[in-house]
Order: structure tokens, then sequence, then C-alpha cells
């Protein structure tokens, strides 16, 4: 069993954070996109092309601001969403914030990168940062977790 468990700190805080919030960005982005292409549609079946050319700059300014939002959402109100505890055995990775707990299977995990201070683990679908800060490691070693990982370590 290889356990990291604390608060994020440094370099692996910011990197959370970045991922975090570019997700949310994108899914904005997907949405706000979606919902300026729906416009014409449905303006077209309720027959007000022309009232709605007003309306267009409306929801364009409507979609740029929503990225400000979503990107000046403070930290320290969203602590509850930064891992706490990940603990990896041979089979499952289980992650647990405050708000929170995902397990996945080993076999879903996508790579690993190795960075200086910390480890990212990758899957092929996950809405959770799974960030591994070195010196939060309270059981196991960091050869064991290389060991574990050592096909899809980067």
């Amino acid at each position: 069993m290889i356990t990291f468990s604390g608060s994020l700190a440094g370099k692996s805080e910011d990197f959370f954070w970045n991922k975090k919030t570019s997700m949310e960005k994108l899914i904005l982005r997907i949405g706000g996109f979606s919902f300026l292409l729906s416009i014409p549609t449905i303006g077209k079946i309720i027959g007000l092309n022309k009232s709605l050319i007003v309306l267009i700059p409306i929801f364009i300014v409507s979609f740029i601001a929503s990225f400000f939002i979503a990107k000046n959402k403070k930290r320290s109100e969203r602590k509850n969403e930064f891992p706490y505890t990940i603990k990896i055995d041979d089979e499952y990775i289980e992650y647990k914030s405050f708000s929170k707990t995902e397990k996945k299977s080993i076999k879903s995990v996508k790579t690993v990168r190795n960075y200086e201070e910390f480890y990212y683990i990758e899957f092929n679908k996950s809405e959770n940062v799974f960030v591994c800060q070195k010196d939060l490691l309270i059981e196991g070693d960091l050869k064991l977790f290389e060991d574990l990982f050592v096909d899809k370590l980067k």
C-alpha cells in the first residue's frame, strides 16, 4: 500500500489548481459555444430571426464573462476539492477530498508524469486531478510507487 496524505503546497498545488480550472474552462467553452450555435436554430423555429440579432451580442458577452468568473474563483473557497489522501494498492487508486471520493482501477491509468516535487496520474476518464506530492508520502516509498507504474511513467 502506498499513501500520500496532507495538503498540497507549492508547485503541486499550483499544478492541481491550473489543471482543475482548465478543465472547467473547457467545459464552459463547449457549453457556451453549443448554446451560441443553437440560438439561430431556436430563432428560426419560433420565428424571431431579426430580434435575435440584438440578443447575440448579449450572449457573447455572457460567454466571455463566464471565463473570468471561472478563473477568479479563489483557492481558499475551493480547498474542499483538493485531495487530502491518495491511497494506492495493486488494484486501485483511491482519491479522497473533503467533497468527494473516487476509486479507480490501476488498469485505467493512462500515464504517470514524474515532476520534480510530485507525480501526476492521468486516467482515460476522470473528473478529479490525481496529484501525489512526494513529501506527503506516509506509507510505502517512491521506489515502490515507480515500480508499480514502471510501464506508464514518463
